[in-house]
């Protein structure tokens, strides 16, 4: 006895046939395209940065009650 365990019967290995298939021929490899020319480029002249926008001044309406009135918004 090993372990504290009974022996168990077992049939034989059989590997199944999927197992035993021979692996697919690898991929060729990819052909690589031939290389770009390299060509040098006059230095391009650097444009002024632009100034910021305008800063966006919220407009109030008195006319019409807000989206979600709070209170005394009719006193204004």
């Amino acid at each position: 006895m090993q372990d504290g365990h009974m022996p168990v019967e077992r049939p034989p290995y059989e590997p199944r046939t999927e197992m035993i298939a021979e692996p697919p021929p690898p991929r060729p490899a990819p052909i690589a395209p031939p290389p770009e020319p390299v060509v040098a480029q006059a230095p391009q002249p650097v444009a002024a940065p632009e100034p910021p926008p305008p800063p966006v001044v919220p407009t109030i309406l008195a006319d019409a009650p807000p989206e979600k009135p709070k209170r005394g918004w009719w006193r204004r």
